[in-house]
């Protein structure tokens, strides 16, 4: 008797992928809007006119994508 049945270690390893990714893709969101709104503080620590960390934020979001 042949039983065809799943990997389970497997396909617990495919949906550990996608959980990660999902977790990084609303981690970025969330750093990315918490800088949007950064944007109106008003601090006297500029570069190029914009404020500090807002630069900051938006510089890591790509490579933080990247990963």
């Amino acid at each position: 008797m042949k039983v065809d049945a799943i990997d389970e270690a497997r396909l617990m390893a495919g949906f550990q992928k996608v959980a990660n990714r999902i977790t990084l893709g609303l981690l970025l969101a969330a750093l990315i809007i918490g800088a949007a709104m950064l944007m109106r503080v008003d601090t006297s620590f500029r570069i190029l006119g914009i404020p500090d960390l807002l630069s900051f934020s938006f510089c890591s979001s790509p490579g933080e994508g990247l990963l």
